[in-house]
Formats: C-alpha cells, structure tokens, sequence
C-alpha cells in the first residue's frame, strides 16, 4: 500500500517527500523522511509544496484540541474568592476571603508565586451579635496542573504568616493545601486551612472560586 505524502519542491530541482511537521510562514519549513531523517529549508529555497490532505487534517485536529489558554512559560496572576467553615475549636466561625496571587508558570505543569488573601471572620456572640474580625494571611504558593487540556485537574499549597489586624499579638503560621479543576481560565477547587499560634489554632474548610489572567 502506497501511504500519501507531503512533498516539498526547491527551485533548484530537488523533491523532497515525507511529513511537514513544522512551518513557519516566510521563514521555514521542516520535514521528515520515510526513514526518520529531518530536513530544514529556508521558505525562499522552495518553488512549491504538495500537502497531504490527511496530513494536513491531522495536524488540524491536534491543534483544535490544544486550548486557547495551553498553560506556557511566563507571568500568571490568580485571583479567588472563597467561602471557609471552621470546625474542630473554630466550629462557629465563618471566613470569606478574596486572594491575589502573582508568580512565574515554569512549565507546563509549575507555576509558583506569592500573594494576600484579606479575610473577613464572622461569628455569632450570645446575644446573637454577629463579631467581625479581620485577617490578611500574606503567603508563598505551589500550584500544579496535571493535564494541559480545557478541564485540568491541579493542586496548590499556601504557607505564609497570617497577620490580625484586630490584635497583632494573635498573628502567626497560616498554610493552606486543596485540589479542583481548571476549566479554560476558571476555577473550582476545595481544600483545608489552618491557623497557628503557639497552641493555639483554628481549621476551616475552604471552597473557592477562581479566575486567572
């Protein structure tokens, strides 16, 4: 059976047939032979080129399923909003949260940065007054996406210093590790955080929602 072919023609009479796999416009354009070798010509050494049609729709078909927002090297800022309930010794306290988080995507699957996260804590007094109080935990974060596609699953770490801004004497370790998935540039994830001074510490369920940019 004959297998169909690119075939690239220079002006200077050579033919050259296999699989174009790379092209760049005005400049080159790359193709590999039957036995695996890989010939690069400058766009101005060729007269002509015959694509494969079944080529040319496979390779088409690859680049449709990359997502727009394919995770590449460079700056990447997240933003959340979140909803936390305490349990254990914090049980009556309910955070939400609004980070910021900046860093550098290092590859396809790393990204790592730093961020804020103010936070407002509600709880209910007995006399059924609701207290407020404000935290800003201010951290270093991890983030990993597993699957360069349009639904991406990723975990993320957080450790840092949490700052009270109600009485700085209650200040300390704040770490935070969850798990979601990543659909184009939105996000879900939940996860667990934690609060610690001394012997003293408060854990929360978390449930955010991203976006990213």
């Amino acid at each position: 059976m004959v297998m169909a072919q690119d075939v690239v023609f220079l002006k200077n009479g050579s033919i050259i047939k296999g699989t174009v796999v790379e092209m760049i416009p005005d400049q080159t354009i790359k193709i590999q032979t039957a036995d695996g070798s890989i010939f690069v010509y400058q766009m101005n050494e060729v007269d002509r080129i015959q694509r494969d049609e079944k080529s040319s729709q496979m390779q088409r078909a690859v680049a449709d399923d990359e997502p727009e927002d394919f995770l590449e090297r460079g700056f990447r800022g997240l933003i959340d909003l979140g909803a936390h309930f305490g349990f254990d010794n914090a049980e009556d306290i309910y955070q939400i949260s609004a980070a910021f988080t900046g860093g550098y995507q290092i590859n396809r699957m790393l990204f790592v940065g730093a961020g804020v996260a103010p936070t407002l804590n509600l709880w209910e007094e007995y006399d059924d007054e609701v207290e407020t109080e404000f935290w800003l935990p201010i951290y270093s974060a991890i983030r990993l996406d597993f699957i360069n596609k349009k639904v991406t699953p990723f975990i993320d770490g957080r450790i840092g210093y949490f700052l009270n801004t109600e009485d700085m004497d209650y200040s300390g370790l704040y770490v935070y590790a969850g798990a979601g998935v990543r659909l184009k540039k939105i996000s879900l994830s939940t996860g667990y955080s934690l609060y610690s001074l001394d012997d003293e510490s408060a854990s929360f369920a978390t449930l955010r929602f991203g976006f990213e940019f």
